[in-house]
């Protein structure tokens, strides 16, 4: 028949649950919107990092990274820089300093330092990194 008496309605209203899947539209802005915010926290800390935080911290406490996480990461890092679709941050360090990255053996050529003579750069020394 598909018609319920009053009495029938009465007896069921407190039983009927609406249950919403999700909506991904906004399960998908938070998550946005999350990871956003602690990408700028990293942005904010990156300077710091060496100094006050670890690179491990970040990446568990304020990225919330797990360590299967971690291992998949780094694991996808290594194959992407061997497949060239990224390039390995160190090259770029030594290409921004200026230096051939394919000299001496990959790394920053060591440079003598006088032993009058400081190997801290001015700039670096104001900002209280060494």
């Amino acid at each position: 028949k598909g018609v319920i008496t009053l009495e029938e309605w009465e007896e069921m209203k407190t039983h009927i649950q609406f249950d919403y899947v999700a909506d991904n539209y906004f399960s998908e802005l938070k998550e946005i919107e999350i990871r956003n915010e602690r990408m700028n926290q990293v942005n904010t800390m990156d300077p710091y990092v060496g100094k006050y935080f670890s690179v491990e911290y970040m990446r568990r406490q304020v990225l919330k990274q797990t360590d299967q996480e971690i291992v998949e990461i780094d694991k996808q890092i290594d194959e992407e820089m061997e497949a060239g679709i990224i390039q390995d941050p160190a090259e770029l360090a030594a290409m921004e300093a200026g230096v051939d990255p394919a000299a001496a053996g990959g790394g920053v050529p060591s440079t003598e330092v006088a032993p009058n003579e400081s190997s801290v750069d001015p700039a670096d020394q104001k900002r209280g990194e060494f």
